[in-house]
């Protein structure tokens, strides 16, 4: 059996990957004492295009990379994404 965790950031309190470690550490007590102990626990940080959507995107893998991009008011600022695979 599987079990996927898969939360969501909560604002300004805990990134998707902390809750999602916070969850694992409060059902795998339980998990090893009953029938079901060869669970297999998966964790996935998601997010929901808002806050936290790049550190769910870095964790599955995509590497970080900072452009000086013109923001919505002209002035020049540094942003982040996330690039998976060959950039070359």
């Amino acid at each position: 059996m599987k079990i996927v965790i898969a939360p969501d950031s909560f604002k300004g309190s805990a990134s998707s990957s902390e809750i999602a470690q916070w969850l694992e550490n409060g059902i795998s007590p339980v998990i090893s004492q009953s029938e079901i102990s060869n669970c297999e626990i998966i964790k996935v940080a998601i997010a929901d295009g808002g806050e936290g959507s790049l550190d769910s995107v870095l964790s599955a893998g995509f590497a970080s990379h900072t452009f000086l991009v013109t923001g919505p008011v002209g002035n020049k600022v540094d942003a982040r994404i996330g690039i998976k695979g060959d950039t070359a």
